[in-house]
């Protein structure tokens, strides 16, 4: 898959995550004012595994745009990609 394609795709991914994490956040509120206190946990615990999912999407981000740049350094010194991703 293209680095385009991997950046892309982890953007979406982390948009859902974000969208996830912040429903839960607005459930919990709404949970907490109704004393809800079981519903509010299982918000709290559902909200920590999408920031857990972001923290890992970052990652893989971080390590998509080290590859991009070492790739971009390998073109400008001359290197042909093509050849070395076929070895």
């Amino acid at each position: 898959m293209p680095l385009q394609e991997v950046t892309r795709s982890l953007d979406h991914q982390a948009i859902q995550e974000r969208r996830c994490a912040w429903t839960c956040a607005g459930r919990a509120m709404e949970k907490l004012v109704e004393d809800d206190l079981d519903e509010v946990e299982r918000c709290a615990q559902d909200l920590l595994k999408s920031v857990q999912e972001l923290k890992k999407l970052k990652e893989k981000e971080q390590l998509s745009q080290r590859m991009k740049t070492f790739v971009l350094e390998l073109k400008s010194s001359g290197v042909n990609i093509e050849k070395v991703v076929r070895k």
